[in-house]
């Protein structure tokens, strides 16, 4: 997943002609060949901040030579992300899905397009261009997205339910991927402990050791469920689980497939008289019954993940 979001980001980038451009030009030509007598070609990184990120790029063109620049870059930048890998927050989170994937994904090619161009240079027959990431607009595009998350994250903590607390660290890998782009252009840690109340309030929620009773039979959904803190018993329990699948085939004008409708209901009966449910169906093609019965792993598996929040107010 991290190889495709950077793969995505660096052709992103380097395609992109949106570019911020704050030209500072050296001379427009110039006929010595030795890139040495030029001290930003020699070495960029004298005339590059600590607290910047910057690339040097080359090329026959300018334009060549601005791809290459902005290239270099979305590398030094994801270096950079994967060097970060300590926090503070001890929270075995989910893994992240597809959604903040692509969230993440956009967020960082809005970051990669703000680059100014800091110095040209043409010697001979290649054009050299030093460009550096635009601060500004960085830490503008982050802040935002870091606040849209805990806002949404301080909503489901004043609900203190046990699907809602679950919801909100839902929200802690995103989080915490934006938190590192923040620290890497600011050199410094953004600091918020939303997500440490939101843990400490999760943790009191499991600690009550509320049991439920579920069939053995859907395993799939039991496994979600003991991730979630719950204990099962079918004697002595305080939710009761109903669940409902039906399948039926629908007719199909294709030789060597199945159709399928997937009908999916799920209630939660807790002892005080209060039922929450939900409901999904999906249409399944499939070659055969293994494979069928493949892709509705797949389908619920994601489903419990981004729905069965919903049902859990203890």
């Amino acid at each position: 997943m991290k190889f495709l979001i950077k793969l995505t980001l660096i052709l992103f980038v380097g395609c992109s002609t949106n570019i911020h451009r704050n030209l500072i030009e050296g001379d427009s030509t110039d006929t010595r060949e030795d890139t040495s007598k030029v001290n930003w070609i020699e070495n960029p990184n004298l005339s590059c901040h600590m607290n910047q990120i910057c690339g040097l790029g080359q090329g026959k063109s300018l334009e060549s030579a601005k791809s290459n620049a902005r290239d270099e870059i979305a590398k030094t930048f994801f270096v950079k992300v994967d060097s970060i890998s300590n926090f503070s927050l001890d929270y075995d989170s989910s893994t992240i899905t597809e959604k903040q994937s692509k969230d993440i994904v956009e967020v960082t090619s809005q970051i990669l397009e703000g680059v100014e161009i800091f110095k040209t240079k043409k010697l001979i027959n290649d054009y050299y261009v030093l460009m550096k990431l635009n601060k500004k607009l960085s830490n503008r595009i982050l802040s935002t997205k870091l606040n849209e998350i805990e806002k949404d994250v301080k909503v489901l903590l004043k609900q203190n339910e046990r699907g809602s607390l679950l919801e909100a660290m839902s929200f802690y890998p995103k989080w915490k991927e934006l938190k590192k782009r923040w620290d890497i252009i600011n050199e410094n840690d953004y600091s918020s402990i939303i997500f440490k109340k939101a843990l400490s309030k999760l943790k009191v929620k499991i600690a009550k050791n509320i049991k439920i009773k579920i069939s053995n039979k859907y395993k799939l959904l039991r496994s979600k469920l003991s991730e979630y803190g719950y204990l099962f018993n079918s004697k002595n329990y305080n939710i009761e689980v109903s669940y409902e699948k039906k399948k039926t085939m629908i007719p199909i004008n294709v030789s060597g497939f199945q159709k399928m409708k997937l009908d999916l209901n799920l209630r939660f009966n807790y002892d005080n008289n209060i039922s929450k449910e939900i409901s999904k169906s999906w249409v399944i093609v499939s070659r055969n019954k293994k494979q069928f019965h493949i892709k509705v792993r797949k389908i619920l598996k994601k489903y419990y993940e981004n729905n069965l929040y919903q049902l859990l107010i203890d």
